[in-house]
């Protein structure tokens, strides 16, 4: 069974640098509006406004996307633990 999650690709013009965020707000507590150049609130209602997946300004890219994961059916393994010897 597949799974998608949602995620932000971030792309900062001025650092030729790309990013990625599992959501808005998790990249808002990782940069401050002045980084980005748009508020939240605005980044928000333009992408559900306009339906669109991208938001562009002299600042930033911004990509909404999702990323496709493979779940294990049956029990999650979390991690394994090695034998000692």
């Amino acid at each position: 069974m597949k799974e998608k999650r949602s995620i932000l690709h971030l792309y900062l013009k001025s650092e030729d640098k790309h990013l990625y965020f599992g959501s808005m707000a998790a990249m808002y507590d990782y940069f401050c509006v002045g980084e980005i150049g748009v508020a939240y609130s605005t980044l928000r209602n333009y992408l559900s406004v306009n339906k669109t997946d991208v938001f562009e300004n002299s600042v930033c890219i911004i990509r909404k996307g999702e990323l496709h994961i493979k779940s294990t059916p049956g029990k999650t393994i979390l991690f394994r633990r090695s034998k000692s010897v």
